[in-house]
């Protein structure tokens, strides 16, 4: 028995959480990172619905491959994001009332 976790396809759980976490709180001259390369790619999408989108992908391959090495670490960074992001999004419904 294996009592070390290897590599696989959770292991980009984490990778996938970090760049989702650059590419949307990470600024380059008043601009963030996300927002840059999507207007470089000529991508109209906003940046922080992207990240939501990563931060949902990088929670799915973790949960599913819990085995691997750091899918635990980034499922956790990624449902931390999504719950933080979901609260704002309630906080910002409710002030409008």
């Amino acid at each position: 028995m294996d009592k070390y976790k290897k590599i696989g396809i959770g292991s980009l759980a984490l990778l996938i959480s970090l760049i989702a976490v650059f590419f949307s709180h990470f600024y380059i001259r008043g601009f963030s990172l996300g927002t840059i390369i999507l207007n470089y790619l000529n991508i109209p999408i906003q940046d922080q619905i992207f990240s939501v989108v990563l931060f949902i992908l990088a929670f799915v391959i973790g949960y599913k491959n819990k085995k691997d090495l750091f899918a635990i670490a980034g499922k956790n960074i990624a449902f931390g994001f999504i719950v933080l992001y979901l609260f704002f999004i309630i906080i910002g419904c409710i002030q409008q009332f």
